[in-house]
């Protein structure tokens, strides 16, 4: 019966001690920029109003053939470009005006390429212009290492959850303690998009060696929830 009593005694206390412990919880937050060493850029041909189809993929297929040959020359990895293939759209077109259909097939092949190391940016962006390209979609920043810079921006938030909490326990004149736990974290990215619109051919020249693109950094935010013990 004495053992039985101990053993009850201590739990009681063990619970005691652990309700007497003050702690403050507060959530850190961490940005984090840093310059893509990775570039995704989207392109395409297109051929609208298509009367003959074999000619619309032909004019298609030499303009591609010419653009690799330009990429080639700039030395981008050509290995690094991928496509779905050439689309043939053969769905009629409403006019919703004259209240009928009209069929006007279209021809188009997409690309994607991913351009690394991008110190060739500008020339390929030239490039594809030049190449009179239908359309550039996109073109986003990624990093090859991005666990690195998560680490980093979770190492800040850290430590505004620390700067935070020692702000407002000594505020009230406590003194901010050990770490007591460590609860969700958060961590995403923002991989800002650069839309760029090609338009038809310029009547000033015919290619283009002034335009200067600058890709836009990857941000890179993490919070995490942090319990701090508060001391006397």
């Amino acid at each position: 019966m004495k053992n039985i009593f101990l053993f009850c005694t201590l739990i009681f206390c063990s619970a005691a001690v652990f309700s007497d412990t003050r702690t403050i919880a507060v959530t850190g937050k961490g940005h984090y920029e840093v310059p893509p060493d990775v570039l995704l850029i989207d392109f395409g041909f297109v051929r609208k109003n298509v009367s003959d189809i074999a000619a619309a993929k032909n004019s298609i297929n030499k303009q591609v053939h010419d653009l690799f040959n330009a990429l080639k020359t700039l030395g981008v990895d050509i290995n690094a470009i991928s496509s779905q293939g050439l689309e043939i759209d053969n769905e009629p077109y409403y006019d919703i005006d004259e209240c009928d259909t009209e069929p006007k097939p279209a021809v188009a092949q997409a690309f994607s390429l991913k351009l690394t190391p991008i110190d060739k940016y500008n020339e390929v962006i030239n490039a594809l212009t030049n190449a009179n390209v239908s359309h550039i979609e996109r073109v986003k920043g990624e990093l090859s290492n991005y666990p690195l810079h998560e680490r980093e921006a979770l190492k800040m938030a850290l430590s505004n959850a620390k700067t935070e909490a020692a702000f407002l326990v000594e505020g009230l004149g406590g003194k901010l303690g050990k770490v007591y736990s460590i609860g969700e974290k958060k961590i995403r990215n923002q991989f800002l998009v650069e839309e760029v619109l090609v338009t038809g051919v310029r009547a000033s020249k015919n290619s283009v060696d002034s335009i200067d693109f600058k890709p836009k950094p990857v941000s890179v935010n993490a919070e995490v929830y942090v319990e701090f013990e508060i001391n006397p």
